[in-house]
C-alpha cells in the first residue's frame, strides 16, 4: 500500500475525488502540484477499475470491512476467506 506523509492511497484518492471539482480550472497543473505525477496516475488508472456494484462507493465498501472486522466471528471468517483466496490460481 502507498502511504505519503502519513496517509494511504485511499486517504489521499478520497480526497483528490473530493477537491479536484474546486480546481477544475486548472485540474493537470493543480493535480500534479498536489500529488506528483505519479500518484494522479495511479488514481486515474484506480477510477478505470470496474466498480461491479455502482451505488456502493469507495467509503461505504471501507464501512462494511470496518463493520465485518467488529463482529465476533471474524476472525474465523477471516481465515477461511485467506484460505479461499489462496487457493484461487491467476489465469495466464
Amino acid at each position: 500500500m502507498i502511504h505519503t506523509a502519513n496517509r494511504t492511497f485511499h486517504q489521499l484518492y478520497r480526497e483528490w475525488i473530493r477537491e479536484r471539482r474546486e480546481h477544475m480550472h486548472n485540474v493537470l497543473t493543480w493535480e500534479r502540484d498536489r500529488y506528483g505525477a505519479r500518484l494522479v496516475g495511479l488514481f486515474y488508472r484506480y477510477c478505470k477499475v470496474a466498480n461491479p456494484f455502482p451505488r456502493c462507493t469507495l467509503n461505504t465498501r471501507i464501512n462494511y470491512r470496518a463493520h465485518a472486522v467488529n463482529l465476533p466471528d471474524w476472525p474465523a471468517r477471516s481465515l477461511e476467506l485467506n484460505k479461499m483466496w489462496l487457493s484461487w490460481s491467476e489465469k495466464k
